[in-house]
């Protein structure tokens, strides 16, 4: 099966890493020339003032504030500096990382995002599959169970697309601070402004360590899938004896719940990134989606039931109708209520 989020991950972090080389190498050109003038007028006023006028100059803190400028300044003269030594192993670590706790679910590792985009992906199309064998198994009048198939792959979709849009944030992040970094690297050298940096890399921290845990939920819910699909009696070949009995069962809400309490867990692995990154990031919309799951859940139900009740009661007025006009010999069809 082609692995749509991988093709969507691919292009955009394509685009992303192209931009960002464009925007740091024309932020640099303006960012060098401006930080070499602070660094110039800093050095005459240390030595024709601080030292030749007072003669009071700080040698120690002298040298150790040139040393940073001199640091500073060799990762403005090449992007490749930040590209190779920030960039890039912040990026490996933080895919090696996820690969990692994913694999705790049995699946094989690889180094690069988009294969664990593929697992993901291939663990949550068995429910996609087994909602398509749930509707070839169904004849078009059972319209409950042929809805029973449909509501339980709509928690797994929403979970499915929620993976995906945070690896994309964590893109995002590297994006945002990456195309304005020789902004924050020139930070970086003078104490007031020193803030700036550290934010942003809060910002950067907050978009891996998101993946990161959002790769632990997703290897748990993987998980505990493999446990519940056991009580489904649907296998590869298709829809086994008793699905349409399954449908609605006790395991089947059991299913349909577990992929809410994912969806839980995955905006709770967002929010604990913010707090610990120092980023921000709140509960609001975990409980938000959480309340509103337990509502569709409840509304579904009745609906299909209700649905069922009402094909049931059609049919048998249907029935009584045509027995009396078959022992009459007149066949009166009238609506339902009419005699």
């Amino acid at each position: 099966m082609a692995c749509s989020s991988c093709a969507i991950y691919h292009k955009l972090d394509s685009l992303a890493t192209a931009y960002s080389h464009k925007s740091f190498d024309v932020v640099a050109a303006s960012s060098i020339k401006l930080y070499g003038s602070v660094v110039t007028l800093w050095i005459l006023w240390q030595l024709g003032v601080n030292w030749l006028y007072r003669g009071d100059i700080d040698k120690a803190e002298f040298v150790k504030t040139m040393l940073c400028f001199l640091i500073v300044g060799l990762f403005l003269q090449s992007s490749d500096y930040y590209w190779d030594y920030v960039y890039d192993p912040i990026y490996s670590a933080t895919v090696k990382l996820a690969q990692t706790v994913i694999s705790a679910s049995g699946q094989l590792r690889a180094d690069r995002i988009e294969a664990m985009l593929q697992v993901v992906e291939n663990e949550l199309g068995r429910i996609l599959d087994l909602q398509k064998m749930i509707s070839a198994d169904t004849s078009w009048y059972q319209v409950p169970t042929l809805l029973g198939g449909i509501v339980l792959a709509l928690p797994y979709i929403f979970i499915w697309g929620l993976f995906l849009a945070y690896t994309l944030d964590a893109i995002f992040s590297f994006l945002v601070i990456s195309a304005l970094a020789p902004l924050y690297i020139v930070c970086a050298a003078f104490p007031s402004f020193r803030s700036f940096t550290i934010n942003a890399g809060r910002v950067v921290l907050q978009g891996c360590l998101t993946v990161i845990f959002a790769s632990v939920a997703m290897g748990f819910t993987i998980e505990v899938l493999k446990h519940f699909m056991t009580t489904v009696p649907i296998t590869e070949a298709g829809a086994g004896p008793g699905a349409a009995a399954w449908v609605f069962s006790k395991e089947y809400w059991n299913l349909f719940l577990i992929g809410f309490i994912s969806i839980l867990f995955h905006l709770k692995a967002s929010s604990i990134a913010g707090t610990i990154s120092g980023a921000g990031g709140g509960p609001g919309a975990t409980s938000m989606v959480v309340g509103a799951a337990m509502i569709t859940a409840g509304v579904a139900k009745s609906a299909t039931t209700q649905a069922g009740g009402k094909v049931m009661e059609w049919g048998g007025q249907a029935f009584d109708r045509l027995t009396q006009s078959t022992s009459t010999g007149k066949y009166a069809w009238s609506k339902p209520g009419e005699h």
